[in-house]
């Protein structure tokens, strides 16, 4: 059980990490520099944050990698909004040693295997990527919510 103790752990951090809501447009950090939200800038003034060729390239060949190792992957929105479903359920659990905790132990195993391609993703990300990340996680969270 300490293996499945160890992937709900992660998987909640992810949760946290993916979902954390910033509703003010700036903030003052108490040295007294104002930290001003990307989205209140002129678009103009933001740097182009579409992929380049060789990106979008390098992650075609990655998911070819990936699908040959752990079969076919889900889109994006869907491993969000699997996660976050997942999330809650571990959020609402009160024993970790039942046998429904074992289910989405298993659940969980077999959605991060279906969302291999997004997992590492992370590791050399800008603050911009990360802001980007974070909206368009909303977004599927959103979209996700709408069409029930």
């Amino acid at each position: 059980m300490n293996k499945y103790t160890y992937i709900l752990f992660l998987l909640v951090a992810f949760a946290f990490g993916a979902c954390k809501s910033n509703n003010e447009k700036s903030e003052e950090i108490s040295d007294g520099i104002e930290v001003i939200d990307k989205d209140s800038l002129d678009p103009m003034l933001v740097e182009d944050t579409t992929k380049k060729v060789h990106e979008i390239k390098e992650h075609q060949e990655n998911l070819k990698v990936i699908e040959k190792k752990y079969g076919e992957q889900w889109g994006f929105c869907e491993c969000v909004v699997a996660n976050d479903s997942i999330d809650r359920a571990v959020k609402n659990l009160v024993d970790f040693e039942s046998k429904q905790a074992e289910k989405l132990l298993e659940r969980f195993e077999y959605v991060s295997t279906k969302c291999q391609a997004f997992l590492g993703m992370d590791a050399n990300r800008t603050p911009e990527e990360r802001i980007k990340h974070e909206k368009r996680v909303k977004k599927c969270l959103k979209d996700a919510k709408t069409a029930k």
